[in-house]
């Protein structure tokens, strides 16, 4: 977000899941760091609440956010997860359903959703301007160091 809005002077727009204080606390920060460094142009640094483990929202999220500016978004970075820490080595303590449910839909089904919900945009963008629309998605680091319920098992045969 600080790249985006300082670095090249882009709009933006943070979500938030719950903790409005936080969102509210880096949206100013980045404002301030832009209008240090900057003496001509303005950006707009504002947060949205919304569950990215609610489809529904989800959309709402990228409807809501386009509406702030003309109807256009060019740059979406997907970066939801979600675990709950557990005693990897404990195969009892990795039982609750609800704990996987929660964990695979922040972890997978949000980035769909969240892709899904803002493509029209981002083709409306590469019409503007070819290849300027992007889609980031990041992972977890429980893909590459078991822990949590984010654990997926791959056999080796």
């Amino acid at each position: 977000a600080r790249m985006l809005a300082v670095d090249l002077g882009m709009n933006v727009v943070i979500n938030f899941n719950s903790n409005a204080s936080r969102a509210e606390h880096l949206v100013k920060n980045i404002q301030d760091e832009f209008n240090a460094t900057h003496t001509k142009g303005l950006v707009s640094i504002q947060s949205i609440q919304a569950d990215m483990c609610d489809k529904s929202q989800v959309k709402s999220l990228v409807t809501n956010a386009a509406a702030r500016f003309g109807g256009r978004l060019d740059i979406v970075i997907s970066n939801v997860g979600w675990t709950r820490m557990r005693n990897f080595s404990d195969l009892e303590d990795n039982i609750d359903e609800d704990d996987w449910d929660r964990c695979f839909t922040a972890n997978v089904k949000s980035h769909l959703w969240l892709f899904h919900a803002a493509k029209k945009y981002l083709e409306e963008s590469n019409l503007r301007d070819a290849g300027a629309a992007a889609f980031v998605s990041t992972a977890s680091l429980a893909g590459v160091k078991p822990s949590g319920s984010s654990v997926v098992i791959c056999p080796t045969s």
